[in-house]
């Protein structure tokens, strides 16, 4: 399958909400608002398949020495063909150029996809900015099981799995 990744445009919100919906309701990524998109549509990237957006990726950008992953999702009928890994892989190279020297992280309810590509699992109380910021909230906080993974940039990311 065939997919072009680039940056998200305001043109793309309604379907980078179309597309986020499904797995916000069932609690697998945080909600995301318009406006929020809208206010934040720089920090989105999009995989498109033949005109239509086939998968999302995001970062909020704590400092210029943190960075956290959001919003991976792709359209439940294109899983499997690369459009995920694509688009961590654009976002994370993307991400090392403006910010050398961040940490990039991304809590996770599937931590074996992001270890494919050279992410190591940290425990969640070593990034207290993301506690802080959108886990204080979360009715889940007493009783989390999402997982807290770091970018390994000693390793780089491993293409091989794509």
């Amino acid at each position: 399958m065939k997919y072009n990744i680039r940056k998200a445009q305001l043109r793309d919100i309604e379907a980078i909400l179309d597309l986020l919906e499904p797995y916000s309701k069932t609690g697998v990524i945080l909600e995301r608002k318009r406006e929020d998109i809208e206010n934040n549509i720089d920090s989105f990237f999009i995989a498109e398949s033949e005109n239509t957006i086939a998968g999302v990726v995001s970062f909020y950008k704590y400092s210029d020495a943190l960075i956290e992953i959001r919003s991976l999702a792709v359209n439940e009928n294109q899983y499997k063909v690369g459009i995920g890994s694509g688009l961590l892989n654009t976002l994370v190279e993307s991400l090392l150029f403006d910010y050398p020297g961040a940490k990039i992280f991304a809590l996770t309810y599937h931590p074996l996809f992001f270890k494919k590509y050279n992410f190591t699992v940290v425990p969640k109380d070593s990034l207290p900015e993301k506690i802080w910021k959108d886990c204080k909230n979360c009715i889940n906080l007493e009783n989390c099981n999402e997982t807290a993974l770091i970018f390994n940039k000693q390793k780089g990311f491993n293409n091989d799995e794509k």
